[in-house]
């Protein structure tokens, strides 16, 4: 993704900006009628197996890395994303969840990264949802998810890579022009971070979501457990392919012990 492109994309989504008045209207009566859904309930550390030394990661995050949509963290993204990885790398996986509900990349550089373990083997981000609907400026995603790359690495984490921004344009509490307009901006956002990670030495994971409306939560804006484990294991399969260290240990998914 070049610098013209990450424009072009940019100009698509300021050519909205006639509807944005309108916009705000709406998304104020969005957030009068949609239910806030909490964190999910329960442990936010897991291990999976015991025999052998343990993949180490760790979930950082906005809602859906804490399991806003079910209540419990057993029915969650953290939950799911570990037990998808051990079934297909027949090894032991430690996974930790640090987030917030309503979080933008910039709230979880400031109050999150402290409490993400050291020495991990990996850390993947999941964001993006905020920053898409508070209108987080490209330049400001960048820098800070630079800032965000460089701290993790101080602590000595070795892979680091977010996950990509899930289909806004599907969410079912949006009127119809909201989810054109912010699923256009959300793929501006995911050109920028694409262009960044690749410069930066990361990985961003775009997934093919497909079809999410029957897979969201009450709200229209989560997903429901049923998302939860679809998403895992796409992120799964993902990572496998992308880092060496996972990929050279990968088995099928389902082909059993």
């Amino acid at each position: 993704m070049n610098q013209r492109q990450i424009a072009w994309m940019r100009a698509r989504f300021w050519a909205y900006a006639p509807l944005l008045p309108k916009l705000v209207l709406e998304g104020r009566s969005v957030r009068a009628r949609t239910p806030r859904l909490p964190e999910a309930s329960g442990p936010r550390e897991f291990r999976f197996g015991s025999d052998g030394p343990p993949f180490r990661l760790a979930l950082i995050g906005e809602s859906t890395a804490v399991g806003v949509g079910v209540e419990r963290q057993e029915d969650g993204l953290g939950h799911a994303l570990g037990a998808y990885l051990h079934e297909a790398l027949c090894r032991p996986i430690e996974l930790s969840i640090v987030g917030e509900n309503g979080a933008t990349l910039g709230d979880l550089a400031e109050r999150c990264l402290g409490s993400v373990s050291a020495d991990l083997d990996l850390a993947l981000i999941v964001i993006g949802v905020n920053d898409t609907t508070s209108l987080t400026s490209g330049r400001s995603l960048r820098r800070t998810a630079l800032h965000v790359i460089d701290a993790l690495r101080e602590r000595g984490i070795r892979e680091i890579a977010f996950a990509g921004i899930p289909p806004i344009e599907q969410f079912t509490a949006l009127p119809p022009t909201m989810r054109v307009v912010l699923g256009t901006r959300a793929h501006y956002l995911e050109c920028v971070l694409m262009a960044t990670l690749r410069e930066a030495g990361g990985h961003y994971l775009r997934v093919p979501f497909g079809e999410i409306a029957e897979h969201l939560a009450v709200d229209g804006f989560h997903p429901s457990a049923t998302g939860y484990r679809q998403w895992a294991a796409l992120l799964a399969e993902a990572l496998i392919e992308r880092l060496p260290a996972l990929r050279h240990s990968h088995r099928p998914f389902g082909s059993g012990s």
